[in-house]
């Protein structure tokens, strides 16, 4: 591996912050998103937390998941900037 390479590439607790925040304004349980994204609530529950490390597709498919709906509602979200906060 490259000198400097970390596994986690990304600042999970804040990326954890914004899904959180998300979350809320959709008004999402932990449960809904869940379901709409296929990956266990426990583990989102630990994403927000940022206790975990998060697969880059599973990081995508929230991001997907969440500003499409965040743009449905007429909420304003920056992709590129989640992108980026993710890692990805």
């Amino acid at each position: 591996m490259a000198k400097g390479w970390r596994k986690e590439d990304y600042n999970r607790h804040i990326f954890g912050q914004k899904i959180e925040e998300y979350r809320l304004t959709l008004q999402w349980s932990l449960g809904h998103l869940a379901q709409l994204t296929g990956i266990n609530k426990g583990t989102l529950q630990h994403v927000e937390k940022g206790e975990t490390h998060l697969p880059g597709t599973k990081r995508q498919t929230l991001i997907d998941v969440l500003t499409e709906a965040l743009q449905h509602i007429g909420q304003s979200v920056n992709r590129r900037e989640f992108l980026q906060l993710a890692g990805l």
